[in-house]
């Protein structure tokens, strides 16, 4: 196995670790936002979007230049 090769492949298993963590992390309810978890998975709180809704963006705060 060469140099590249091996860190590489070290670097996929430190990625394996971080979503690992992340998910053990939504099960906690230990996330960055309160209850993140709950609004991502919990149908119930999902809903569809209205056919009248159609914001438009007339300034981005971000713009692409």
């Amino acid at each position: 196995m060469d140099f590249f090769s091996f860190y590489l492949l070290l670097e996929i298993f430190v990625l394996i670790r971080r979503f690992q963590q992340a998910i053990e992390q939504l099960e906690k309810d230990e996330c960055y936002s309160p209850n993140l978890a709950m609004w991502l998975f919990n149908v119930r709180c999902a809903r569809t979007p209205e056919e009248d809704n159609d914001e438009s963006i007339d300034i981005w705060l971000n713009p692409r230049n």
